[in-house]
């Protein structure tokens, strides 16, 4: 055991001193039978934030007893190989932040893995749907990638605390299994394309209701560097589990109105539904997450009043509801007092500050604006009704004119019947058609 720690240490420092070379080169040298693939007990190998460049050697497959690997933050080029399914001690897999590309290989058929970490890359096609084996993961990354369909089950998923999908181009519903994630503490589904509802049920997501993690001992934490999107700035999360609590749904198609059990989520920390297409009011139960740091919800069709709830939000720094259809008074106090104009603007008629003070209504002029509401609805009604009435008589009218050019037309037609009858007893028909049809002219002798 001594021996593969003193190992494992060596290889992370020569991580560190090597500077940039292939990756071919260091993990699989053929001039060198102490290639790195070569080290069948190997167990932690960590050669993140260099700049190797390169395919990922197949040989790695050789490395049955590895449960550490880290890849990430390099120029590694090419696919997956696909001997990775052979790797079944392994615990930590991350190729985060490279060039490659390609679909991901089946994983492996005995998982271990924690933590899947292959965000930053180019790969295609459909998430993993052997994902489902691993039912021991914790981290699931997956962001910045060119993914499509639909996401694999991972109903039941007692562990998984972070599950980030943002930047890709996933569709359909959020799945209904979504909120069986009773660990689940970061889930990112930004800038993709689902569409419909927000499940109804999230007080089902207790990860987000509480601060402590029981799965995690006295004075333990879970650290990942997880990396978040925020009103288009990035921010580099040192994540302590036990802490960050986020929800991010923003830039999809999602309809409906927020569903009020939002409340549930009583340690959240960042709530971001902004660029949908959500109707309804803002659930005044928000104000209830006393944690809430961060709220978007701009680029929606909300409605109704801003709740006055929201102003008990002692810690809220950000705050985004512009292009809505808000209309009333902002709440003032608290946060609301340092937000500017941009947290508000293009709505339909806010109003407080930062913008003008609300105009008092007195009873005298809400009982003339009710008194003027009731004229204007009547009028409204009034006009109807004469419009139906005009298009009932205009259309009686174009229905007489026909049928008394029916009647006339007739008439003529009779009148040309007599007259060609005449015109045959007659020596001039000519004459006789003409006499017939304007008037009686005696003839001269």
């Amino acid at each position: 055991m001594e021996g593969i720690a003193v190992i494992s240490m060596f290889l992370f420092l020569f991580a560190w001193t090597i500077g940039a070379s292939s990756a071919e080169a260091v993990l699989s040298s053929t001039r060198n039978s102490q290639g790195i693939c070569s080290l069948s007990n190997l167990r932690y190998l960590f050669l993140d934030n260099n700049n190797f460049t390169g395919k990922i050697p197949e040989g790695i497959a050789n490395l049955r007893n590895l449960e550490y690997l880290s890849l990430g933050n390099n120029k590694l080029t090419g696919t997956i190989p696909q001997g990775i399914k052979n790797l079944n001690s392994l615990v930590y897999l991350s190729l985060e932040g490279n060039n490659l590309h390609g679909t991901v290989p089946p994983l492996m058929s005995n998982c271990s893995l924690t933590s899947l970490k292959l965000s930053e890359n180019s790969f295609t096609g459909p998430l993993p749907e052997t994902m489902s084996r691993c039912r021991h993961l914790q981290i699931t990354d997956f962001r910045k990638n060119n993914f499509t369909g639909t996401i694999p089950s991972l109903a039941n998923f007692h562990d998984l605390r972070v599950l980030s999908l943002s930047y890709n181009k996933l569709s359909g519903p959020i799945p209904s299994w979504i909120t069986t994630l009773n660990t689940l503490q970061m889930l990112d589904l930004s800038n993709n394309q689902f569409y419909g509802e927000i499940p109804s049920d999230l007080e089902k997501l207790i990860g987000f209701g509480r601060l402590g993690d029981p799965h995690l001992g006295a004075g333990q934490t879970l650290q990942e560097e997880i990396t978040i999107v925020m009103k288009g700035n990035e921010y580099h999360l040192n994540y302590v589990l036990q802490a960050n609590t986020i929800l991010d749904l923003s830039n999809n198609n999602l309809t409906g109105k927020i569903p009020p059990t939002i409340y549930s989520l009583t340690h959240l920390r960042l709530l971001n539904l902004s660029r949908n297409r959500l109707e309804g009011r803002i659930p005044p139960s928000i104000g209830q997450i006393s944690t809430l740091e961060q709220l978007d919800l701009c680029h929606n069709e909300l409605e109704g009043k801003i709740p006055e709830e929201l102003s008990q939000l002692g810690f809220l720094s950000v705050l985004d509801v512009s292009s809505n259809k808000l209309c009333g008074a902002i709440p003032s106090g608290t946060q609301f007092d340092t937000f500017n104009k941009t947290s508000f603007q293009k709505n339909q008629c806010l109003c407080g500050r930062p913008y003008d003070k609300c105009k008092q209504r007195s009873p005298t002029s809400s009982a003339m604006e009710e008194k003027e509401s009731f004229w204007s609805v009547l009028d409204e009604h009034i006009s109807v009704i004469a419009l139906a009435l005009g298009f009932t008589m205009g259309f009686a009218g174009v229905m007489y004119l026909i049928m008394g050019w029916n009647i006339i037309w007739r008439s003529v037609v009779g009148l040309k019947a007599r007259s060609l009858s005449m015109a045959s007893h007659s020596g001039n028909g000519s004459w006789s058609f003409k006499v017939s049809l304007f008037k009686s002219i005696p003839s001269s002798t």
